[in-house]
């Protein structure tokens, strides 16, 4: 999904380094308190001038694993891990920047509904990266469709603003259900990503603030487009996302 380059180097563990580490001394010259992570920002401005004045940019992927928003400036894609509860604070701090997640589960279908629903990449880790991709057929199958979905519906999940939970409400038996994003396209319209996690379904309605256009839903297990009445069903450890067409 992030296009194809000739080289790419990626730097480990470029984070660890914004919390409260600083220099109070007034006898080394720079300012009290700074950082002792200055250099980080300095490391990668420095790797982006040298990709600059050799390769260039589309011909070499400079990227890093999880750099704090000001490292941003420099790496081209950014690669973590989540766990569950995450909360996506990057993707909405910069609701295009390519970011990349691992998968490791032999059926890793819950981490894979996260990377769509966040518009994350998907890294392929069995054994956490001592494996081979025939390791885990289950997790490689569930990713290969999300991804081919993702590239169906390319301008409402993958080039659209990202938009967390703006712009919709969605709710499960009447109350509030939070496991849902939102994707605005460049013409305004809407597609609302909601995950069940869970071991049973659910039947979900989707708000979208007034009276929408006509809606649609779609799924990666079935990715043609159904007309929804007042709510869709999403089968348990699946995602379905409803369009504004």
């Amino acid at each position: 999904m992030s296009g194809n380059v000739g080289q790419h180097h990626n730097q480990d563990e470029v984070q660890h380094h914004g919390g409260a580490d600083y220099c109070f001394s007034r006898e080394n010259g720079h300012l009290a308190a700074q950082s002792l992570w200055l250099g980080d920002s300095l490391l990668g401005r420095r790797f982006r001038e040298i990709v600059e004045s050799t390769a260039g940019s589309k011909n070499f992927l400079l990227a890093g694993e999880a750099p704090y928003d000001l490292e941003t400036r420099y790496y081209s894609l950014f690669y973590f891990r989540i766990s569950p509860g995450h909360v996506p604070v990057e993707r909405y701090d910069d609701p295009f920047l390519p970011m990349m997640i691992a998968a490791t589960g032999f059926d890793d279908r819950e981490m894979i509904n996260e990377a769509l629903r966040y518009r994350y990449i998907i890294s392929y880790e069995p054994f956490n990266f001592k494996g081979n991709l025939s390791d885990f057929p289950r997790t490689l199958e569930y990713g290969r469709k999300v991804d081919a979905f993702r590239r169906r519906f390319k301008e409402s999940l993958w080039t659209a603003e990202f938009r967390d939970d703006q712009d919709a409400a969605v709710t499960v038996e009447g109350r509030p259900f939070r496991d849902f994003s939102t994707f605005r396209r460049a013409d305004g319209k809407r597609a609302v990503v909601i995950v069940n996690q869970g071991k049973n379904a659910i039947t979900a309605a989707v708000d979208l603030g007034h009276p929408p256009n006509e809606l649609r839903w779609a799924s990666p297990e079935e990715p043609d487009l159904h007309a929804v009445q007042d709510s869709v069903a999403v089968p348990p450890r699946s995602a379905v996302v409803v369009f504004e067409m």
